[in-house]
C-alpha cells in the first residue's frame, strides 16, 4: 500500500511492516479523519493547507518590497539587519549606519529613517549605509538601494497572474 508523503528513505522501515502492518498501526487515525472529513466537509489535509495559507497572509501583512523585490521591512529574527526598521532609530546613526533619502518631495544624507517615514513615498530611493564585515578582508562600507514605490507582497494574486500568463503562452 503506498501513503502520499510516507517514502521508506534509507529502508527505515522493513517492506513487511509497510506492506502488512502499518495499515492496521494507522487504521484508528484514518478513520478519524475520514469521520471528520465526512462531518466537517475537510479533510485533514485541508485544514493543514488552510492554516498555512492563514500563516503565510499574516508573514505578508508585515513585511514590504521595493521595487524588483527587495525586502524592506521584515520583522524576521532570520533577516537581522535586511531592510528599514519600523521606526526610525538614532542609535544608528552611533553604529555606524545611515539613511539618505532621494525624491521630488525630500531629499536628506546621513540620517536615521524608518519605514513609517518612508512607507507612502512613491518615487525615489532610499539607501542604507553600513559596515558590512561579513568577509575576510575586514569590514567594508556597503550601501543598498531601495527603489520606491514599496508595495505589500501578495502571493495568491501573484500565483493569479503568473497562471494567466502561463495559460496565454500555451495556448
Amino acid at each position: 500500500m503506498a501513503y502520499a508523503g510516507i517514502v521508506n528513505d534509507n529502508e527505515f522501515y522493513s517492506e513487511h511492516y509497510l506492506a502488512d502492518i502499518f495499515e492496521g498501526d494507522v487504521r484508528g487515525v484514518l478513520e478519524a479523519w475520514q469521520q471528520r472529513a465526512t462531518e466537517h466537509g475537510e479533510t485533514p489535509w485541508a485544514l493543514l493547507r488552510r492554516g498555512a495559507h492563514e500563516r503565510l497572509r499574516e508573514i505578508e501583512a508585515v513585511h514590504a518590497l521595493a521595487r524588483w523585490g527587495r525586502i524592506i521591512l521584515t520583522p524576521s529574527k532570520r533577516l537581522v539587519g535586511v531592510g528599514l526598521p519600523r521606526k526610525a532609530n538614532k542609535k544608528d546613526l552611533d553604529n555606524d549606519i545611515h539613511y539618505s533619502i532621494d525624491s521630488p518631495d525630500r531629499t536628506a544624507y546621513g540620517i536615521a529613517l524608518g519605514w513609517e517615514e518612508i512607507k507612502d513615498l512613491q518615487e525615489g530611493v532610499v539607501r542604507k549605509t553600513y559596515l558590512d564585515d561579513t568577509l575576510p578582508d575586514g569590514p567594508w562600507e556597503k550601501t543598498v538601494e531601495y527603489h520606491a514605490p514599496f508595495t505589500r507582497p501578495d502571493r495568491e494574486k501573484d500565483y493569479e497572474e503568473a497562471w494567466a500568463y502561463f495559460e496565454r503562452a500555451s495556448s
